[in-house]
């Protein structure tokens, strides 16, 4: 069952059984009642393996609950009195995602998560945005970002730029939806009417998150974060991240003006027990922002 030891891994609950039996636990650790999650692990596992490139196999790992055949499937199974479980999160799949014709996502946050995302809350008014430009004509029918908070309020604009645009809000709005989310995590709402952006067309996605704290509004802003050099050399390790940002794909509002965000690169900041705001030395990566679109048919 586990001494409640603080946990070192994530894994991904994927089902459940109320009348899995006791017994099917080691005798030294079997909890009082049946119950149990079905689990599946992120380390690979035999039936999960197949070659790469060259022909090698990978993440082939003799680990998990055994098939009919014999092989590892990398699941396993945990009681639900288990102590070592914490820091719950859930997830929903939208399904529609893979309907018509194939979909396009505009994003640029591509680093792995290895330190927690980006969540920076500040009592001035902060709006953050990403600017794509799009390779082929494309309706955007949907939008995206992640809100660190519950009950955060959310409002995204879609701008069509000008050609000589100097921010992200340099041209025609042509979108704009509200929406309060209850829970903190990412979110993709689908816009009311489609936005049409043809090949070449330059388009911002500006995102404004703001959430009640303490009384007061505080605004929001989310990217991927990971350990600095800093960090790393500090820690006596050799592995570190370097984020790329280029020109001209995310922006920040802050102190009333649109700044790009590869010139001005953002630390981490996040409220200690306090309520005070911890600035750490980690890498910050574009804007968890996104766009998602279908091409144009011919007509």
């Amino acid at each position: 069952m586990g001494d409640g030891s603080e946990y070192n891994h994530t894994v991904c609950v994927v089902g459940w059984d109320d009348d899995y039996p006791t017994e099917n636990f080691a005798v030294e650790s079997q909890p009082p009642a049946k119950g149990a999650w079905l689990i599946k692990n992120s380390w690979g596992s035999e039936t999960d393996s197949g070659p790469d490139d060259k022909g090698n196999v990978v993440d082939s790992m003799e680990w998990g609950i055994v098939d009919e055949d014999g092989r590892h499937t990398g699941y396993f199974w945990c009681s639900y009195y288990d102590q070592s479980l914490s820091y719950a999160e859930s997830m929903e799949f939208d399904s529609d995602l893979d309907a018509g014709d194939y979909l396009v996502v505009y994003q640029y946050d591509y680093m792995p998560a290895i330190a927690q995302p980006l969540t920076y809350a500040d009592d001035d008014r902060m709006v953050t945005a990403n600017v794509f430009t799009a390779d082929e004509s494309h309706d955007i029918t949907s939008l995206s970002t992640q809100v660190a908070s519950p009950n955060t309020k959310t409002v995204f604009k879609v701008y069509l730029m000008e050609e000589d645009a100097k921010n992200p809000e340099d041209g025609e709005e042509v979108a704009s939806y509200e929406e309060t989310f209850p829970y903190s995590g990412y979110h993709r709402i689908e816009l009311p009417e489609t936005v049409r952006v043809q090949e070449g067309q330059t388009f911002s996605v500006v995102v404004e998150s703001t959430v009640e704290y303490d009384g007061k509004v505080r605004y929001e802003l989310s990217a991927n974060t990971a350990v600095s050099k800093e960090d790393a050399m500090d820690a006596g390790s050799s592995t570190y991240t370097t984020a790329v940002v280029n020109e001209g794909e995310s922006f920040v509002l802050s102190d009333g003006e649109w700044v790009d965000l590869s010139t001005q690169p953002l630390t981490y900041g996040h409220y200690d027990e306090q309520g005070n705001v911890v600035e750490d030395p980690v890498v910050v990566d574009n804007f968890r922002i996104k766009a998602f679109g279908l091409p144009v048919k011919d007509s």
